[in-house]
């Protein structure tokens, strides 16, 4: 983490796995933190604060916002959008608004070439959710893509520059379009296909049970997020669209290749096919 630095009084709506596992992150930095947990539960903000990762609840951003310095909105895709504009509006003139969301053209124009607001997205997290999944080191070397705007005030865009590097992270600056086009095929596309393989597998093992003894570390990996929260899941795809139909078209090419290939009996085709995805894989290995 690079050095310690006091980001005032931060309100994280939404503590869950992202929302908790920066408050706890931002508390083991530095404990005199003021981290406020926002949300409609408040059994839930109990539980976060029990596990360390907000310092004090409260169920209604409005009453609060005035006195914060930073606001970070870890809900859903869907909700970040809708809230984003109210959020704003009782924001003090002087906070710095910013986000987790996993897409970023959506959330961006919901800001409205607001100067306070700083879109970013953190490549982190897991197919477990709630902040009983939180940890503060869940940041550490992920990147933590930032999208400002024209308009953002460059004060703001570096205070949440700093928090994400604090937590661990590498930031890198893109336009939201460029953002979504990235994730919709390294993030998007493989939940989309983790979610065909469970759904293709289960429904062959209620016809033969030994599909499912008859599984190793490559059926583990490959089907690993389709535990995923199916609400964000849904989000994420409907305001991804146009980028998701891209990527899911160009897939379905490389699937559609494959089929040929073996109708045809073209083995040098499907060996040159596992070949070049070995290159690929060792190249962009070399590369991270």
């Amino acid at each position: 983490m690079s050095d310690i630095h006091d980001f005032g009084t931060v309100a994280i709506v939404g503590v869950g796995l992202l929302g908790g596992s920066i408050g706890k992150a931002l508390l083991k930095s530095n404990p005199t933190h003021r981290i406020i947990g926002v949300g409609r539960s408040v059994e839930r903000l109990n539980v976060a604060r029990e596990l360390g990762a907000v310092s004090e609840i409260s169920t209604d951003l409005s009453e609060i916002a005035g006195n914060c310095d930073v606001i970070i909105l870890c809900t859903p895709v869907g909700q970040i959008i809708r809230d984003l504009p109210s959020v704003l509006s009782v924001a003090g003139p002087n906070c710095t608004v910013t986000d987790v969301g996993s897409i970023k053209s959506a959330i961006c124009s919901a800001a409205a070439d607001d100067p306070r607001f700083v879109g970013g997205h953190p490549m982190a997290g897991s197919e477990q959710t709630g902040v009983v999944a939180a940890r503060p080191d869940l940041f550490g070397s992920a990147t933590w893509a930032l999208t400002p705007g024209e308009s953002t005030d460059p004060f703001h865009f570096q205070k949440v520059k700093i928090l994400a590097q604090q937590l661990g992270a590498e930031t890198i600056i893109l336009t939201p379009e460029r953002h979504d086009e990235a994730v919709a095929l390294t993030s998007h596309l493989p939940h989309a296909m983790a979610t065909s393989l469970m759904r293709l597998a289960y429904q062959a093992s209620k016809r033969a049970p030994e599909v499912q003894t008859l599984t190793a570390g490559s059926f583990a990996d490959a089907t690993r997020v389709a535990a995923s929260s199916p609400e964000l899941w849904t989000d994420i795809f409907e305001f991804n669209r146009e980028a998701l139909i891209g990527v899911l078209t160009a897939y379905r090419a490389e699937i559609d290749g494959f089929l040929d290939d073996l109708a045809n009996a073209e083995r040098e085709s499907i060996k040159e096919r596992f070949a070049s995805g070995s290159d690929a894989k060792r190249s962009w290995s070399k590369q991270a």
